[in-house]
């Protein structure tokens, strides 16, 4: 059956075809571009004949990996598709807020930033706040004024990094007259760009950087990091067994749905495939809307309250406190469209997409042989472009 007339347009203005759509459907909405048009499907690199015009449309879908065997004594982080941009400052998070009271004082706290030598630069308004530097050890404060941007200063590893103004107008960067806020490592600043992850696309010699903080993206996996402060509650199962380790949390309380005996991806426990009913393995697992944990008795026994729930809150927290936070990947439900800055993920046959669409950026061609590559460690699963011959 030919494809109506909207799922054409659709296909036109953006590649996404509509489900049963032919080859045949899909060189009838090339036309409506004012022209014919190719699609060429692969992983990157991709090789293609263009007439030098822009691509017509593109998408692509996410990827992941996890080498190795994760356990809750050496956890591994799984490798998604995307590239942390140079900026280490979140505006989302890096708001002012109030430091004293009494001082009336505003800033935002780093942290401790790893040893090393780092530049913060900003564009400021001419009535922008003074701003400073606090140095922060232990109860020992030492400030230093920013005079003029970039400011380059060395972090030792061990000191609370804070930037703050003066003054106490506002309670965003913005209000206090600074914009394009930039933080990276080293002793020049770099042009500017957002916080978070970016997917690099070349092609005729460009790169285009798509912000994924900034684009809507078709999202299948959801990313749940545990802190061991949940405001929905964990359960032990099987409470009557002194020997049983295996802990579970329920989806209802939780913002996203997930598919029933959803694959998994988790940073410290492996996969199981399935519920497990007992205590067999170190292991992570889901069934309908709960999921199982199992860290072992070697885990639970070692924290302060033991093989409780609230020792399994302890040892989330203290990962989480370490910078190794447990962290489970699962696929929803039903696909989220949103801007989540976090790279494009794939888990068994569900993943991630982006669309040209979505994204609003132009990638070139020119006229002759072409090569589009994805310069992310990572490649896409499977990117679809559509371009003129």
């Amino acid at each position: 059956m030919s494809a109506n007339f909207y799922s054409l347009l659709k296909f036109a203005a953006t590649g996404i075809a509509s489900p049963g759509m032919t080859y045949y459907d899909r060189m009838r909405a090339s036309t409506l571009m004012g022209g014919a048009g190719k699609t060429l499907t692969g992983i990157p690199p991709l090789s293609f004949k263009s007439n030098g015009k822009p691509l017509i449309s593109w998408s692509m879908k996410g990827n992941g990996e996890q080498q190795g065997t994760p356990t809750p004594d050496a956890p591994i982080q799984p490798t998604f598709c995307g590239v942390r941009t140079g900026n280490l400052f979140d505006s989302a998070v890096y708001e002012l807020v109030p430091i004293s009271a009494s001082a009336q004082r505003k800033g935002t706290n780093l942290g401790v930033l790893p040893q090393g030598t780092y530049t913060f630069n900003a564009v400021s308004a001419a009535s922008a706040t003074p701003i400073y530097r606090t140095i922060k050890n232990g109860s020992t404060n030492t400030f230093e004024a920013i005079s003029s941007l970039p400011y380059t200063f060395t972090a030792d590893g061990v000191s609370d990094q804070i930037i703050r103004t003066s003054g106490t107008q506002g309670n965003t960067w913005a209000d206090a007259g600074y914009t394009n806020i930039m933080l990276n490592l080293g002793s020049t600043a770099s042009p500017y760009e957002p916080y978070g992850y970016k997917i690099p696309i070349t092609c005729a010699g460009q790169t285009t950087p798509v912000y994924l903080g900034q684009t809507q993206t078709v999202r299948r996996v959801k990313k749940l990091v545990l802190t061991g402060e949940e405001e929905t509650d964990f359960y032990r199962k099987n409470v009557t067994s002194a020997d049983n380790s295996l802990y579970y949390i329920r989806f209802t309380a939780l913002s996203s749905a997930p598919i029933s005996r959803s694959p998994l991806c988790c940073t410290h426990l492996q996969n199981l495939n399935h519920t497990p009913s007992t205590e067999v393995g170190i292991n992570v697992a889901i069934s309908y809307d709960v999921i199982y944990f199992n860290f072992g008795l070697d885990v639970m026994n070692a924290q302060p309250s033991g093989n409780t729930v609230a020792g399994l809150k302890e040892y989330l927290a203290a990962q989480y406190a370490a910078g190794t936070p447990v962290t489970v990947w699962y696929v929803l439900a039903e696909p989220e469209t949103a801007i989540v800055n976090e790279p494009l993920c794939k888990i068994g046959d569900y993943a991630d997409e982006l669309h040209s669409a979505d994204a609003g950026v132009t990638i070139p061609t020119v006229k002759g042989q072409n090569t589009l590559t994805v310069e992310t460690d990572l490649q896409p699963s499977e990117m679809t472009i559509m371009y003129r011959k």
